[in-house]
């Protein structure tokens, strides 16, 4: 539940009072760091009053303060969506909520219900300290056999699907061109469950994807060029390196997973169709790197998500509202 939304929605309702969330803020900041980016290198000058623009634009919107025509000028590169909010901030208004607002209030609620549910806090921080464990220790080479998955394919076979319309039909029918015709027609029907042992038999078994349904051993290789012996045991699936993942079970009993990968944020500085420049920030997964040896010989399967094993500590317990874990 996004708390400051839902407040500042609230609070917002009358005319006299300006409501300034902290995405709005960090947006203008964003926008603000991206132009100090272009002059980090080459104009020093620059990008020094670029940055002590930035620190009094933050005390403004943290503050509550009303913006001058002066900064307004400072920040004719804004873009038109963003440059709405800072001159709201110009206007007058008989109350200011600002970000630190919301973060007092966050502070305020949390020692409520501190003092309300005092396990809570114990709980959050065991369950954080578990899931950093998990991820950093936890190896999917290790994990049991799934010996139901194992059975089920053993009888029914693997996974091979029926006959799918040509692509191009599917998606002038506005259909899912992945999936079988015959299917299509059976998900009309209210007793057919596409995760039923109905499906199985028809179409076969799907493979696990994060539940270890058998293994490979007696694997030699000589410099990743030539495999001497590989013996497969039971139906060996591909499973990460490493877990980035961690299993909940809901109250149905349905396996949830969470996922914590390392990202860092990248800014894409463009012009649109009407000559305008626009700063996007993306979120970009970080992967782990193939040495040398392997770009050479062009190996396959050597680039994995790297693991963020703080976000799981921190937030795994928060995000996890539910019955029991699966660890």
């Amino acid at each position: 539940m996004n708390v400051e939304g839902k407040l500042a929605k609230i609070l917002s309702k009358q005319d006299n009072r300006l409501v300034v969330k902290a995405a709005e803020r960090d947006a203008v900041l964003n926008e603000i760091s991206a132009r100090m980016a272009r002059y980090q290198d080459w104009d020093p000058d620059t990008y020094e009053e670029l940055k002590a623009l930035r620190n009094d634009v933050k005390d403004i919107f943290n503050k509550g303060l009303p913006v001058g025509d002066d900064i307004i000028d400072q920040l004719y590169f804004l873009d038109n969506k963003t440059m709405e909010v800072v001159e709201k901030m110009s206007r007058q208004y008989d109350d200011v909520v600002t970000p630190d607002d919301f973060k007092l209030i966050a502070s305020i609620m949390s020692e409520n219900l501190r003092s309300q549910v005092p396990i809570l806090k114990d709980f959050t921080r065991f369950f954080g300290r578990l899931a950093e464990d998990f991820v950093l220790n936890a190896k999917p080479k290790d994990s049991e056999i799934d010996w139901k998955a194992v059975s089920k394919i053993k009888m029914f076979g693997e996974y091979t699907g029926g006959y799918k319309l040509p692509r191009y039909i599917s998606e002038m029918l506005g259909l899912n061109p992945n999936e079988p015709l015959s299917e299509k027609i059976l998900k009309r029907f209210e007793w057919y469950k596409p995760d039923s042992t109905i499906s199985d038999f028809l179409y076969g078994v799907r493979e696990e994807k994060f539940r270890r349904t058998g293994f490979k051993t007696a694997k030699v290789e000589l410099a990743d060029v030539v495999k001497l012996s590989e013996v497969e045991v039971l139906y060996p699936n591909k499973l990460p390196k490493n877990w980035t993942q961690i299993p909940w079970v809901n109250f149905d009993g349905k396996v949830l997973e969470q996922k914590f990968t390392q990202t860092f944020e990248e800014r894409l500085r463009y012009k649109d169709k009407d000559g305008n420049w626009v700063t996007n920030i993306i979120q970009v997964q970080q992967k782990t790197e193939p040495t040398w040896w392997q770009e050479f010989i062009n190996k396959s399967n050597t680039i994995n998500d790297i693991v963020d094993a703080q976000k799981a500590r921190t937030a795994y317990a928060v995000n996890g509202n539910h019955s029991r874990l699966l660890l």
